[in-house]
Order: structure tokens, then C-alpha cells, then sequence
């Protein structure tokens, strides 16, 4: 196998491209714009010289960020100008390297280039296509193919042509006649690809080398695609690019490390190493623990055992036990957990032994940092106006509104830290419950005040605001939330606009029923502004327990795994699955429904088959309408949760939510057109990159303010470090008539002072239209035209991803959109 002999760093930045001919070894010094220039039996010491420099001029010498470098003779150099979209040529002279012009392949940006007798190919990226270059300059269209997502390297060797897709974690080889054939595909496995950016055709032994910019490794196949082991790295961090092979040497360039490695592939390697020389396990909150896998690495022939393992530093624990064994050319995860005990920045060290001559111990250095969670305050401001009187399908407004508190309460108890408030309002407002740490005798006394919550009076939002306010204003927690619930328009002052909004707040809105009954756009723009979101019933008012939920999730730094509304008679059962990874520590069911009459139960069933009932979760809470039960998910792998429905009157419509305290965070975020006008364009808000494990930060960033009809939006979805999106689908439906000619109908009308809510003719939803997510180095997008009637367009997304140690997780999200005529 081979061994790493040294690495090369010189004052490089970032490089990415690197080339070898009869002694020279040449790099594109990407970060510095040039090129430079190593005697190769001088090496290690050897000092470079330098060519190129910046511009973007093809006719004068310069370079913008180039990526790959290639000799076509040892005195003729190819460098891909990778920004520049065009290929740079050089001829060595008695004085060094002159620039000799450059070649346009009609491309924005060129990530490789590779040469085979006196032709030149250029890999075109954005066409997705390769160009060839003839010693005339001519160039012509080599090869297309459109099912290239992120082409970044190319290779020739053996009578093929290879060609590396980042996007699509393969290598694709085309004979001849062009027929495809597929290498690799997502994970760390041998035989498997992490966003290859490199390769290299060894024609002595038929083997391609692959660089893996994700997977800090080369790995290396025969000429069918089976895997032949991979090449050991030094530890630290690495982001490998381009290869390159030279009379058995193979040299990587490592943008990440900024240096060259050089490797001899004649020479044995250590057996055991480990891929990670540092495991850093960033930022913890105090009393919650974040696992991370170091991967320890086979590369001999024969298997390897590891005999025994150690961690020294406060806070940080093996969690796997040797003796582990580790088969040959394969990969096996050690499993560290760190529990910070206390605030500050922490050090460990793990210590490895092994059986192994060449490396009987291994060491990895160990970091993370504790913080302390903040607790949060936490005001509810409930309308208990007149119109709340009125029907909301099987209740009344007022009845789901105390139902669906009550669950928030419930789910609230379990973290006696927290504070609430609760506000009520109608002509005025008043202090249900002064803000309260939530102890046993505070659930029961908030419980009281919204259970005698009666309908009655005018609507001053504005009052219940100022009293929350006041009510937060006093905690000594930085973290203030409020949830404000209304089903109209405000009538009485003081009103929204009236109250200056304190700086730290973070305010959630809930429109309950039908948006041309209530002041949408100021209950949007009143959540948005400070970082929280809009929600509304619309005609289906089942959907305000789930919108509470969700708020709660959100609130706790919890992630939504599922959210499916199922139905269910007398004695029936339902399953529902989802996948959990060995990040998610507790996996948390809250099922839902109508009529109070009704009673349920729900399993947990582990993925080899074990049932656990309500009896063996850790937590229970169970109200009238609502059941929620919490445990530790172990083992990792696909869970099903079961719902039984032990009494219904006829057909019962639920949720049932599945949620997870997870390592694993990803962030939603919307991004608005701009406007081609004299107006600012809508706001975006930036992804924040908070800590990894708490306290809970804003994940999901609410549509902008003023999207028309016919805008498009596209949401952006991003994982934290640690996960990386496999697929996931996108589901709109607009609204099936415009809100705001439904409500020019009733102008002026005050539900508050009605005797009973006017009709508002027929509405027939839209149907759902779904679309595939695109993902992107591990991120997702997806693109959607708000093409109907003006109004609130539903959404929600489903999420599959895949952990860094191959484990399958998934998240699912529903969300708003509100769009002005």
C-alpha cells in the first residue's frame, strides 16, 4: 500500500491544481493567482519559482483563481484560469516559464484540464461538456452530458476518459463510444465517494486515484470501478483538489492544508491510522451531550485490531469499547461523547493502541466549549374576544384555543427553568398569570386561567401586547417570547402600531380562522420583524394544536421529524416511520384531535422490532384532546410510531408529531426576487451559524413582507456540519380565491359586535403541487412561482439526509406564504 512520504506548503494558498514531468512539479497556487514551479529531487527544501500573477486579460499574462495545472510536453504547460473561463498556455525558455496565450473554449469557468498526445481537453462546467483543443487552437465539442450535476475533474487513461461529479459523489467512465459508466455514489464505505474533486490514471498498475474533498482520502479503483483500498493523510484538516502521478510518486493538492502531499506508491503504509487528528465538538450546552464519531482507518492488507482505547479532559467519554476489529482497506467509527460539566472552553485527548507495528498507539486531540442554556420567558396574549364566541367546525373558537394552550403548557413542563406569562385580551387586556418560573403549581394555575377564558368585548392587540411586555421586561432571561392568538381585526386602542416592540423580543402570531376576518399583514410583518413567523388556520382550525407545536419545537431547539394528519375509527391502528440517527437523544411523539370523547394510546417500536409503550417512555403528558410521550432513541435506525385508537365516534382526524432533541440543526431560509423598481427589495435574512447543540436560535427565517402574485421564491434549506442532504420534495398550494376580494365583500364589518360570522361563499382548495428538491455540496434549494390568486399559500417540505457515519435522518416542515394582491 503506500505511504505518505511529506507535504509541501511553501507559502501556498489554497491550491487546487498540481502536475509532474520529468522532475518538475508544478501548482497552481490558486489563492495567490500564479503558478509555481518545484525541482522534484530537491524536494522537501526545494524553494519555488513563480509565473502569472493576477488579471483577466486572455491576450496579456494573468490569472483569476486557477484550479488545474497539466504539461502536454515537459516544456509546454496547460493552465486551467478556472474564473477567467479560458485555458492559459506556457513554454519553458533558459529564462523560465513564458506565457504563450490563452484559448477560449466559449466557458464561464474551467475546473480541469488534461492532455493526451498533442490535444488538449478542457472540462466546460456550466455547459457541461469537454472541449478539445488542437495544437492549432482550434477547439471543438469533445463530449456533452447533461446528467452532470457538478463536474470538477477529468482523467484519461487505460482508453478511457474520467470524469468526476462532486455533485453527484461519482466518477463517470466513457469508452469510445461515449457509454457512461457510474463509480462510486455517496459515503464513506469502501467503493463509495465524498465529493470528488481530483483524479489521477495510473497507466503502470490501471488504477484511478480519486481525491475526495469531503472525505479527507484518495481512494483508489481498477479500470471496472472496484474499489482498491485508498491512501492513508496526515492528520489535521484537508480539502483535497487535483492529482497528479510521476514516476511512482502520486502528489495531491490540498486546499484545505494549503500544501502539496507527496506519496510513494511503492512504499508500505501504516496500518492503522485515523482519518480525524483533531475531533472538535464545538459549542454544548450545559446538562446535554453531543456524540461524534473519529474514524479509524485499515489500510494494510490483513485485519487490524484495536486493543483498547482512552479519553482524557472533563467532559468527554468513549461511548464504544474495544477490542474493535478493523478489516482490511475499511473504516470503523469510535464513537466520543462530550458533556460539558462546565461553561468555558475544554481540551482532552483520546489514546488509541492498537496491534500494529508500525503504529501500536494513535492519538487525537479533543475540544469543545460548554455554555450554559438559557432558559426563556415566555408570554401567551389570547384573544377572548366576542367573536370568539363563534363556531370553529366541532368547537368553538374559544374551546380550541384553551385545548390547544393547554397542550403547549403540557409540553412546556418538563424544564422548571423556564417562565410564563399568560395575557388575555379583548376591549383591554388583563394579567391572567403573572410571569411565573413553571413549576408544578404554576402549570395548574396558568391551566385554570385559560380554562376560564370567556368570549366578550372589543379587540385591543395592542393592550395585550404592552401587558406581555411588561409582564417579560422584568424576567432576567434573555430569551422573551411571545405568542399572540387572535381571530380578528383590532378595533379598540391601543393597537399594534401604538406599542414600541423591545429590543430581544421574539414574537410568534397565530390567526385563527379566516384571513379576510383578520389583520394579516400586521400580524405578519409584527412576527417577521422580529424573528418568529405567521401562521393561520385558515378554514381548517384543526391546524392550530399543530401550529403550536410546531412553535414549540422551535422554541426548545427541537427538530420536526414528521408531521402527518391521519384518520382513524374505533379499534384501528396506524403506523408511521421515520428515521433517526445516533444524534437524536429523545424522540418525542404529540398526537392531536377533535372530540374530547375520544382516547388513544401510542407505541414506539425500535428498529429491530421492540415494542414500548406509554409505560417504558421517560415522559408522559395526556390532556382531553392531546397525548405526547418522550424517550431515548436507541438504537439508531428507522422507528415506527404507532397509533391505536381504543374510542372514536365515527372517523377521528390527528397529528402526530414527531420531534428530536438532535445534533443535527438545519436552517430554513427564504430568499425574495428583487424588484425591478425604485423600491428596496424585500429583506432577506441571513442563516446565522450558531453554536452546534443550543441554546435554541431562530432555524427557520419566515417569508419576506410585499410578495406579489407572480413572484418566485426560493427556499434554501442547510444543514449544519455533520449532515448532508440526500432529497427531499417541496409541496405548494395556493389559495383557492383571492382573500382579498373576499374580503372587499365585508368591509367595515365588525365580527366583534355580529351575532354571527358572515358567510363567505365557497372556497375549494387548491391541489398540492410537488416538486423535487436540488441539492447542492450537501445543501438543498427549490424554486416555486406564486402563480394563483392572492392569499396564503401553503407549503410544506419533506427532508431525507444522511449523517457523516452513513446513518439516514430525515425532517419534515410546514410553512406560510402571504401574498398582497
Amino acid at each position: 500500500m503506500p505511504s505518505h512520504l511529506y507535504s509541501i506548503d511553501a507559502g501556498l494558498l489554497v491550491p487546487q491544481g498540481v502536475a509532474a514531468m520529468d522532475g518538475v512539479l508544478t501548482v497552481a497556487d490558486t489563492g495567490h493567482n500564479r503558478i509555481a514551479f518545484y525541482d522534484i529531487a530537491a524536494l522537501p527544501a526545494a524553494q519555488p519559482t513563480y509565473a502569472g500573477g493576477p488579471g483577466t486579460d486572455p491576450a496579456v499574462e494573468g490569472l483569476r483563481l486557477p484550479g488545474a495545472v497539466t504539461f502536454l510536453a515537459p516544456d509546454s504547460l496547460a493552465v486551467a484560469d478556472t474564473f477567467n473561463g479560458h485555458v492559459d498556455q506556457y513554454s519553458a525558455t533558459a529564462g523560465g516559464w513564458v506565457f504563450q496565450g490563452a484559448i477560449s473554449p466559449g466557458s464561464t469557468f474551467v475546473p480541469d484540464v488534461a492532455g493526451e498526445g498533442n490535444a488538449l481537453f478542457i472540462l466546460d462546467a456550466p455547459n457541461r461538456r469537454i472541449q478539445r483543443a488542437a495544437p492549432t487552437g482550434a477547439v471543438t465539442t469533445h463530449l456533452t452530458d447533461p446528467h452532470w450535476l457538478d463536474p470538477t475533474a477529468l482523467a484519461i487513461g487505460s482508453g478511457y476518459l474520467w470524469v468526476a461529479d462532486a455533485g453527484r459523489h461519482q466518477v463517470f467512465r466513457y469508452d469510445n463510444t461515449f457509454t457512461r459508466t457510474a463509480i462510486g455514489g455517496y459515503g464513506s464505505a469502501p467503493g463509495k465517494l465524498r465529493t470528488p474533486r481530483g483524479l489521477a490514471f495510473d497507466t503502470a498498475t490501471n488504477t484511478l486515484y480519486v481525491a475526495e474533498a469531503e472525505g479527507d482520502r484518495i481512494s483508489a479503483f481498477d479500470t471496472t470501478g472496484a474499489p482498491r483500498g485508498g491512501i492513508p493523510l496526515p492528520t489535521g484538516f484537508h480539502q483535497l483538489h487535483k492529482l497528479a502521478l510521476d514516476t511512482g510518486r502520486l502528489y495531491a493538492a490540498d486546499a484545505g492544508a494549503n500544501s502539496i502531499h507527496v506519496i510513494d506508491l511503492t512504499k508500505p503504509a501504516d496500518a492503522l491510522t485515523l482519518r480525524e487528528g483533531v475531533l472538535d465538538f464545538g459549542s454544548v450546552g450545559i446538562g446535554y451531550r453531543l456524540g461524534r464519531p473519529i474514524t479509524i482507518r485499515n489500510q494494510g492488507t490483513s485485519p487490524a485490531l484495536v486493543t483498547s482505547a482512552s479519553v482524557q479532559g472533563a467532559g468527554f467519554t468513549l461511548a464504544d469499547t474495544p477490542p474493535l476489529t478493523v478489516p482490511a482497506g475499511a473504516e470503523r467509527p469510535l464513537l466520543i461523547r462530550y458533556t460539558p460539566p462546565s461553561p468555558g472552553l475544554a481540551a482532552g485527548q483520546l489514546r488509541v493502541e492498537t496491534n500494529s507495528a508500525n503504529t501500536p498507539t494513535l492519538f487525537a486531540d479533543l475540544l469543545g466549549e460548554g455554555l450554559t442554556v438559557e432558559p426563556m420567558a415566555l408570554a401567551l396574549v389570547l384573544d377572548r374576544s366576542g367573536s370568539m364566541a363563534d363556531s370553529s367546525g366541532s368547537m368553538s373558537k374559544i374551546e380550541r384555543l384553551r385545548s390547544s394552550c393547554q397542550l403547549l403548557i403540557d409540553l412546556l413542563s418538563a424544564n422548571e427553568r423556564d417562565e410564563l406569562a399568560v395575557v388575555p385580551f379583548s376591549t383591554t387586556a388583563s394579567t391572567g398569570l403573572p410571569r411565573s418560573p413553571l413549576s408544578p403549581a404554576t402549570v395548574t394555575a396558568a391551566a385554570n386561567v385559560i380554562a376560564g377564558l370567556a368570549p366578550g368585548g372589543l379587540t385591543s392587540i395592542g393592550d395585550g401586547l404592552q401587558r406581555a411586555f411588561t409582564e417579560l421586561t422584568t424576567s432576567t432571561l434573555s430569551r422573551r417570547n411571545i405568542i399572540v392568538v387572535t381571530d380578528g381585526i383590532e378595533n379598540t386602542a391601543p393597537l399594534i402600531a401604538d406599542v414600541p416592540i423591545p429590543g430581544g423580543s421574539r414574537i410568534f402570531s397565530i390567526g385563527v380562522g379566516l384571513p379576510e376576518f383578520l389583520d394579516t399583514a400586521k400580524l405578519q410583518e409584527l412576527a417577521a420583524g422580529t424573528s418568529g413567523y405567521f401562521q393561520i388556520t385558515d378554514a381548517n382550525y384543526a391546524l392550530l394544536p399543530k401550529f403550536f407545536v410546531q412553535i414549540f419545537s422551535d422554541l426548545v431547539g427541537q427538530q420536526m421529524l414528521i408531521d402527518p394528519t391521519i384518520q382513524l375509527s374505533q379499534g384501528g391502528t396506524r403506523d408511521i416511520t421515520t428515521d433517526v440517527s445516533s444524534g437524536e437523544h429523545t424522540l418525542t411523539a404529540v398526537l392531536t384531535w377533535e372530540n374530547p370523547a375520544s382516547n388513544f394510546t401510542i407505541e414506539m417500536i425500535t428498529p429491530e422490532g421492540v415494542v414500548l409503550d406509554e409505560t417504558r417512555c421517560s415522559w408522559v403528558t395526556r390532556g382531553d384532546r392531546h397525548l405526547a410521550c418522550s424517550l431515548s432513541p436507541r438504537p439508531a435506525g428507522r422507528w415506527t410510531i404507532r397509533v391505536r385508537a381504543l374510542a372514536t365516534t365515527g372517523i377521528e382526524s390527528c397529528v402526530i408529531s414527531a420531534l428530536a432533541r438532535s445534533d443535527h440543526h438545519f436552517t430554513w431560509n427564504f430568499v425574495a426576487p428583487p424588484r425591478e423598481s425604485t423600491q428596496e427589495p424585500p429583506p432577506t435574512v441571513a442563516p446565522s451559524s450558531g453554536p452546534d447543540l443550543f441554546p435554541p436560535a431562530p432555524s427557520f427565517f419566515t417569508p419576506p413582507n410585499g410578495l406579489r402574485v407572480g413572484d418566485r421564491v426560493r427556499l434554501e434549506i442547510r444543514p449544519d456540519p455533520g449532515a448532508v442532504i440526500r432529497g427531499g420534495t417541496v409541496g405548494i398550494r395556493p389559495p383557492g380565491r383571492s382573500l382579498y376580494e373576499l374580503r372587499s365583500r365585508y368591509e367595515g364589518i365588525d365580527l366583534d359586535r355580529v351575532d354571527r360570522m358572515p358567510e363567505t361563499g365557497c372556497r375549494t382548495p387548491a391541489a398540492w403541487r410537488q416538486t423535487r428538491l436540488i441539492r447542492r455540496s450537501g445543501s438543498a434549494a427549490s424554486e416555486f412561482t406564486l402563480d394563483g390568486p392572492d392569499g396564503v399559500y401553503e407549503g410544506r417540505v419533506r427532508i431525507m439526509a444522511l449523517t457523516d457515519d452513513g446513518e439516514r435522518l430525515q425532517r419534515e416542515r410546514s410553512f406560510q406564504i402571504l401574498v398582497d394582491p
